[in-house]
C-alpha cells in the first residue's frame, strides 16, 4: 500500500509539473469535434444539433435575423453552444440533458425551415419559462430537432456511435451502469453472474458476444484501469481481466458513448468488440439525489437498495467541480436445488442409513443467486480556466466494496469434511474486500491551429480475500475455520500527450491526430497465511469409514489463485513508450514452480493488464523457466514505437 501511495504521489507531482509547463503547449478538450462556419442561425442551429447529437427547441422567426459566429475544434457540447450563441441575443432557458430550449427577450414566432439529413417535428407549445429577471415573450410555435426523442445514434461518424444520456439511464430503473446498458445497448451483454469464485463479484459486460476485456472502457476519453480479480472460474468471459464499471457512481455520469464496431486499428486489441466512453457531468450548479429499492418477486429475496447524490459547484469565474457519491446494499438470493432423496449425506451406522437422513435439510446444495454485497463510490470532475486558451482539469473516483460469496455445500461424508468440526456439513464462504481508486489530471489548450491535451492517470485495484466457515481438513480437528487468503493488486499509471487539428479538405472536415503515451503496469499476487494451503499430516483414524486416508490439503472455498500456496509473492511489471492506446498481448504471471503450473491450468487465457503491443516483429521469452511471454521488440505505428517489459519472479 505504501508503494501505491508513493506512485499516486508521483502521479500528482507529474500533474503539478504539467501545470507549470502548460503555457508552452496547447490540447484537445473532451467532447465532440465541431465544424460550424459563420452562418445564419436557421442553418447553424440544426447543424449544431446534428454534430452534438442533442435536441434543440428554438424560436423560428427570430432566427432569420440572427447571425452566429464560427465554432471550430473539439469541444464539450455545452461549451460549443455558448460560443455559438455569443452575440445572438439567444440564451439557454432549459437543459434537461436530452433537450435544450433557447429563448430571446423579444416577442417571436417560429418557423424553422428544413435542413437535409436532420428530422424536424413542428409542435404547437408554449416556450419554456425564461429566468425571472428576463422579459417574457410569447412563442406561437417551436421547432424540435429530432423526430423521435433525442437522436441516439451519430450516423455521420465513420462508424455509428450510440449516445445515451443520464436521463435514459435513469428511466431504466436499474441500480447500476451495467444493468442499464444491458437494457439500452444492442449486442451488449452483462450477465448477473458469470461463474464461481471471483467471477461472482466482477461486474462487467462486453459487446458482440466477445470477452469483456475486448471492449475498451474510457472515462472522459482516458483509458480506465482494470480490476485485480481474474475471471478464472467464469462461464462468460473466462480468462478475462475486465474493467469493473460498477465502481463508477451512476450520479456522476452525464452520458455514455458506445461504439458498437471493432476499433482495434485505432485503439488496439482491447477494442476488438468496440469502445465505451463514459463522460462525467460538468455542471457548475444544480444537483440531484435518487433512492432505489427492489427485490425478486417470485421468492421475495435478493433485496437491493441504493442511494446516489450529485452536486455541481462553480470553481472560480470560469470553472466547475461536480461531486458525486452513491452507496449500494444487496442481499443474497437463494436459488438452491435439493439433494436427491436416494443420496446419502451421512456415513452409514452399522450398515444402516443414519437416522439423520430422514430429517436432513436437502435444499442446501448450492446457492445459484446473487451474493451479499455492500459498497460505496465517490467521484469528482473538475475543470478551471488558467488564462487564455489554457485549461486545467482533473477527475477521480474512489470505491470500497465488501462481498460475501457462498460456495457449494460440503457433505458430512465428504473427504474434505471433519465431523468433529461440522457434523452436518458446511458451506465455505469467500469474503472479498476491494479498494479501488483512480486519479487523473491534465491541461489542455491551443497551440496555433492545434488542440493539445497533456494528462497523467494513476489507477489501482486491490482485492483482499478471507475464507470463512471453512477448514483445512489435512490439519485435523484443530484446523482453524477462518483464513487470510492473500491479496491481488493491479496498478496502471499512464501519461499521454495528444495533439489534434481540424481541417477542411474539399469542403469536408478532416481531423489530424498525433500523440505519445507512456504506461507503467504492475500486477501482484500476495500469498495468504500458510494454514490456508499447507498440506498437514492428519489421516482419518481407525474406525472411521475413511480410516488411513489423508484428506486433501488446503481450505475449500479458497480462490484458485496459486499464490495462496506459496510464501513468496509473484509480481509482474511493465513499462514502455508506446503508441497511444495501441493495445496489449497475452501474459501469464510467473512465480514459484507449483503456483505457476496451477495458474497455467486455471488461467490459460489470463491477460495480465495492458501489454505494450506494437505492430511489427515480436519475440518469445521464457521467464523463470516456465510459461511463454510475448514481448514487443519494436514496431511502426503513427511513428516509431518502442517497448520494454520487466518480468519479476521470486524463487520458491
Amino acid at each position: 500500500m505504501q508503494a501505491a501511495t508513493r506512485r499516486l504521489s508521483k502521479a500528482i507531482g507529474t500533474a503539478v509539473a504539467m501545470m507549470a509547463a502548460g503555457h508552452a503547449l496547447a490540447a484537445s478538450p473532451q467532447g465532440r469535434t465541431f465544424s460550424l462556419p459563420e452562418s445564419n442561425a436557421v442553418v447553424a442551429l440544426p447543424e449544431f444539433a446534428r454534430q452534438a447529437g442533442v435536441q434543440i427547441v428554438a424560436p423560428g422567426e427570430y432566427l432569420q435575423q440572427v447571425r452566429t459566429p464560427a465554432v471550430q475544434g473539439t469541444l464539450e457540447s455545452r461549451v460549443a453552444l455558448r460560443q455559438l450563441l455569443t452575440g445572438t441575443g439567444l440564451s439557454v432557458v432549459e437543459d434537461d440533458g436530452e433537450r435544450i430550449t433557447l429563448a430571446s427577450a423579444q416577442p417571436m414566432t417560429a418557423a424553422l425551415h428544413g435542413h437535409p439529413g436532420v428530422g424536424y417535428a413542428h409542435v404547437d407549445a408554449p416556450a419554456a419559462a425564461p429566468p425571472a429577471d428576463a422579459a417574457v415573450g410569447n412563442l406561437d410555435a417551436v421547432v424540435v430537432t429530432g423526430a423521435r426523442g433525442v437522436q441516439r445514434t451519430v450516423t455521420e461518424s465513420p462508424t455509428p456511435i450510440d449516445v445515451i444520456g443520464a436521463a435514459e439511464l435513469e428511466k431504466t430503473g436499474r441500480p447500476g451502469l451495467l444493468s442499464a446498458l444491458n437494457d439500452l445497448v444492442p449486442s451488449f451483454n452483462a450477465p448477473a453472474k458469470s461463474g464461481n469464485g471471483t467471477s461472482y463479484v466482477i461486474a462487467t459486460g462486453g459487446l458482440r458476444g466477445l470477452n469483456p476485456d475486448h471492449t475498451l472502457v474510457l472515462v472522459n476519453g482516458k483509458r480506465r484501469h482494470r480490476t485485480a480479480s481474474i475471471n478464472i472460474a467464469g462461464i462468460v468471459g473466462r480468462g478475462s481481466v475486465p474493467v469493473d464499471m460498477s465502481l463508477i457512481p451512476v450520479s456522476a455520469v452525464d452520458h455514455i458513448e458506445v461504439l458498437r464496431d471493432g476499433a482495434a486499428a485505432q485503439y488496439g486489441s482491447d477494442a476488438i468488440a468496440g469502445v465505451i466512453n463514459i463522460l462525467l457531468k460538468s455542471d457548475a450548479d444544480g444537483g440531484k439525489a435518487d433512492i432505489l429499492w427492489g427485490q425478486n418477486i417470485d421468492r421475495a429475496d435478493g433485496d437491493s437498495s441504493s442511494a446516489s447524490i450529485g452536486k455541481g459547484l462553480a470553481l472560480g469565474s470560469d470553472g466547475f467541480v461536480y461531486l458525486a457519491a452513491d452507496a449500494r446494499y444487496q442481499q443474497t438470493s437463494n436459488r438452491a436445488v435439493p439433494v436427491a432423496d436416494n443420496y446419502r449425506l451421512y456415513y452409514p451406522v452399522n450398515g444402516q442409513p443414519d437416522p439423520r437422513e430422514a430429517t436432513a435439510d436437502r435444499l442446501i446444495t448450492r446457492n445459484f443467486g446473487q451474493p451479499w454485497q455492500k459498497g460505496a463510490n465517490l467521484s469528482y470532475n473538475a475543470e478551471l480556466g488558467l488564462g487564455g486558451d489554457l485549461r486545467g482539469y482533473s477527475y477521480a473516483t474512489y470505491s470500497r466494496r465488501l462481498s460475501d460469496l457462498e460456495w457449494s455445500f460440503r457433505n458430512p461424508n465428504a473427504n474434505n469434511t471433519l465431523q468433529e468440526i461440522y457434523p452436518d456439513g458446511y458451506s465455505p464462504r469467500l469474503r472479498i474486500d476491494e479498494t479501488d481508486y483512480e486519479f487523473t489530471a491534465g491541461i489542455k489548450g491551443l497551440w496555433g491551429e492545434w488542440d493539445w491535451d497533456l494528462a497523467t492517470s494513476y489507477g489501482s485495484n486491490a482485492s483482499e480475500r478471507d475464507g470463512l466457515h471453512t477448514l483445512n481438513a489435512s490439519l485435523g480437528p484443530t484446523s482453524p475455520t477462518a483464513f487470510y487468503l492473500g491479496q491481488l493488486t493491479s496498478t496502471d499509471w499512464t501519461t499521454s500527450l495528444d495533439i489534434t487539428r481540424g481541417l477542411q479538405l474539399a469542403e469536408r472536415p478532416l481531423q489530424v491526430s498525433l500523440g505519445v503515451q507512456h504506461r507503467y503496469e504492475k500486477y501482484q499476487i500476495q500469498a495468504g497465511e500458510p494454514a490456508a494451503y499447507v498440506a498437514g499430516d492428519y489421516v482419518f483414524p481407525a474406525g472411521h469409514p475413511r480410516a488411513g486416508q489423508a484428506p486433501p490439503p488446503g481450505a475449500p472455498g479458497r480462490d484458485h489463485l496459486p499464490a495462496r500456496r506459496s510464501r513468496q509473492p509473484a509480481s509482474q511489471q511493465r513499462r514502455g513508450l508506446c503508441r497511444p492506446d495501441l493495445g496489449r498481448g497475452r501474459q501469464r504471471v510467473a512465480g514459484p514452480g507449483r503456483p505457476l503450473r496451477a495458474l497455467r491450468r486455471f488461467g490459460r487465457r489470463y491477460r495480465g493488464g495492458q501489454v505494450h503491443r506494437a505492430l511489427g516483429h515480436h519475440a518469445y521469452l521464457r521467464a523463470a523457466g516456465r510459461g511463454q511471454h510475448r514481448l514487443p521488440r519494436a514496431g511502426i505505428g503513427a511513428g516509431l514505437v518502442r517497448g520494454h517489459q520487466q518480468q519479476l519472479a521470486h524463487a520458491g
